[in-house]
């Protein structure tokens, strides 16, 4: 590990990749720029779950009229893969010049930033100077007071402390995407250097770094020298608390406020399992009506399980239906997250009662988790966020436990995370397999470019420059089939 120029930190072997490409040997002093922006790119990539539509804007914030050459030399490093998209201009807004591209950090730059931010990380909590250094940038930064819940959520996040040992243990078995993600996010917490918690105007929620961490992570590390108990949140967060949503949009007639109670009756039943009831209703699987659940109230309604359950819904709730119907559905989420999942979730008075039974909450947006000695007051604390929703929303939530054993919990969600990007990367591929057909459509003749016959030639060479993102697209799908399968020979 070397200091960088002025402040940033980066370990020798992403130094030596950036350093190997003339532009940046020439323009050194951009490097901690450069570092900083993929560290973000990797965030939205997560938060993504693949590739990030990012304007031009956003590159010429931070590198201004370097901004091109930059992206080029990353991509000619293989650090970045960009997928030239193009939309009307003006979809947006009228400043919306309609240029966007897709970006997304390789797997080479993957493990790169996270053996940067390992080493990072490893330094400032093991190395005298760089922890002198790290407490005295703490110090200048100062504490801002918010005057509220806020206030406790950053208590909490600044008192977490990491086992290097069991968190290398953790992430080892991790792709890399989501091992550079979870070695940044350490680090911020580390130096306290993460962004000034703040509202999101669209759902309510506070953002937070430990709300970030995998929840692998969050049951190895220790708040206040408090060890993890137990995780909850609140079983079917949108759809249970939909019909409460709906109501406030409807006049107040007795056919709504029937509808409403049975809809409640359903979701709100700890003896009913809601997902099961709707699925066999509309005979899809109950895994398939999971996904749509997740979705359909923030606006999609295609693909059949979605219009399944659409239909199921208007001929069994028509008055509430109608009532949505009227308004931006794909607002639905964010709506019932600002008004009423965040009424509970962040109640300041839930965080204190927590403090009076010894216990620390660790917020996860529709949920929480809970950090003691013991888990001895773990079910009081419960009881009093059960009464708390009561009298805040007017419906007693239920809620579910996801504590989960460390070692099944890794395996079964790096196995749902694949799946997951499988999917999508297969659409991805689809939609960028059309568009190279598109760009070489003169080069069709070359279908297989491992024919002799074309091998080292320039139409080889013209060929899979333009397939080149469909076949980086496809090796890195095949990479994650082949960890489902090692994951799933494993569990069996």
């Amino acid at each position: 590990m070397t200091q960088l120029f002025y402040k940033e930190r980066t370990s020798v072997s992403l130094n030596n990749i950036l350093l190997s490409n003339p532009y940046f040997a020439e323009h050194w002093k951009l490097i901690p720029l450069v570092i900083k922006f993929l560290n973000q790119l990797l965030r939205w990539n997560h938060a993504d779950n693949g590739f990030s539509s990012i304007t031009y804007r956003r590159f010429e914030a931070r590198f201004h009229g370097e901004a091109i050459p930059v992206r080029d030399a990353l991509e000619s490093l293989g650090l970045l893969m960009v997928i030239r998209t193009w939309r009307k201009k003006g979809t947006n807004d009228k400043d919306d010049t309609g240029k966007c591209y897709d970006y997304y950090l390789t797997p080479k730059c993957q493990r790169a930033l996270a053996d940067a931010n390992r080493q990072y990380l490893y330094l400032l909590l093991t190395d005298k100077p760089t922890k002198r250094r790290n407490q005295k940038q703490i110090s200048k930064r100062g504490h801002k007071i918010h005057g509220d819940v806020r206030d406790i959520l950053k208590a909490t996040v600044d008192g977490i402390t990491i086992d290097l040992n069991q968190v290398e243990k953790v992430v080892a078995k991790m792709p890399d995407g989501k091992a550079a993600f979870v070695w940044s996010l350490l680090v911020n917490i580390v130096r306290k250097d993460y962004s000034e918690l703040a509202y999101n105007v669209k759902d309510g929620r506070v953002c937070t770094p430990y709300a970030q961490l995998p929840a692998e992570i969050r049951a190895i590390v220790k708040i206040n020298d408090l060890i993890y108990q137990k995780t909850i949140d609140i079983r079917s967060c949108y759809p249970s608390l939909w019909a409460e949503y709906v109501i406030t949009l409807c006049h107040d007639d007795p056919k709504s406020q029937a509808e409403r109670a049975r809809w409640n009756n359903l979701f709100l039943n700890p003896d009913l399992d809601p997902k099961a009831v709707v699925a066999k209703s509309i005979g899809v699987s109950r895994d398939a009506i999971k996904e749509v659940m997740i979705q359909y109230f923030n606006g999609k309604i295609r693909g059949k399980a979605f219009k399944a359950f659409d239909g199921w819904i208007s001929h069994e709730f028509p008055n509430l239906y109608t009532a949505w119907k009227k308004t931006d559905i794909k607002q639905t989420g964010n709506n019932i997250g600002k008004y009423f999942e965040t009424r509970l979730t962040l109640n300041k008075s839930i965080y204190e009662k927590a403090k009076e039974l010894g216990v620390i909450i660790g917020y996860e947006y529709d949920g929480f988790s809970f950090f003691a000695k013991d888990d001895s007051n773990c079910d009081a604390l419960l009881t009093y966020i059960e009464q708390r929703s009561v009298e805040l929303l007017g419906v007693k939530l239920v809620f579910v436990d996801k504590t989960t054993d460390l070692i099944a919990y890794m395996a079964m969600g790096e196995t749902d995370m694949l799946q997951k990007r499988v999917e999508d990367m297969n659409a991805k591929m689809k939609l960028v397999r059309m568009r190279c057909w598109r760009n070489g459509k003169d080069w069709k003749p070359f279908n297989d470019v491992r024919d002799v016959k074309y091998k080292l030639t320039d139409d080889h060479w013209k060929y899979t420059k333009a397939w080149a993102p469909y076949y980086a697209l496809r090796d890195n799908r095949d990479g994650m089939l082949e960890r489902l399968k090692e994951l799933q020979a494993c569990m069996e």
